[in-house]
């Protein structure tokens, strides 16, 4: 006869998040690429199962859910500590969560990101974001450097500033904007 052992749903995702590996996703080095480095995090939490860190009002009800979170929570905490080292703001914030006093804050990946987010994302620091992500896009020319190079360095400035812009003010760009900006990056533009 043939024994098969039926493993829970729970057991399985636990299983499946220990054998993660984020080594290839990248580090916040400024502040100036949180936006778009967030909007990759998110997408990172989705792949490997910890997406409910990302949600600031989020709580198991069950015991296996609780105790699932806890390991979510705690995976999440040690990838924004080692990602966002290179940023000193961002490792600043990320120090208020490693006193091991403090039950409510130690490694709480949830509140962490909450944080992390907050900082970044909301009221001044959003609008100087965009603005030093407009002020990329607009003063980009294609001098001083070999054209693919330019071009890739580019395309990141409108990337980070189409993130902004949806991230601050719901508003996606639109492709003739964006169309009209690599013929003036180009000086095609008439």
């Amino acid at each position: 006869t043939v024994t098969t052992t039926s493993k829970s749903p729970l057991t399985l995702r636990k299983n499946r998040l220990d054998k993660q590996n984020t080594s290839a996703f990248q580090d916040l080095k400024s502040e100036a690429t949180y936006p778009l480095w967030e909007r990759g995090f998110k997408i990172l939490c989705t792949t490997i199962d910890i997406a409910e860190i990302l949600d600031a009002k989020y709580k198991p009800i069950t015991i296996e859910g609780k105790s699932f979170f806890n390991l979510q929570n705690v995976v999440g905490f040690n990838l924004l500590l080692i990602k966002t080292s290179g940023c000193p703001r961002a490792a600043s914030i990320m120090g208020q969560f490693t006193d091991i006093e403090d039950t409510v804050r130690y490694m709480n990946g949830q509140l962490a990101f909450a944080t992390l987010h907050k900082r970044f994302m909301t009221g001044q620091n959003a609008r100087l974001l965009l603005a030093n992500a407009t002020t990329a896009v607009l003063n980009h020319t294609m001098q001083g450097g070999p054209y693919g190079i330019k071009m890739i360095e580019f395309n990141g400035h409108m990337v980070n500033y189409a993130t902004c812009t949806r991230e601050f003010h719901r508003v996606t760009i639109q492709d003739d904007w964006k169309i009209s900006q690599i013929n003036r990056t180009c000086a095609y533009n008439e």
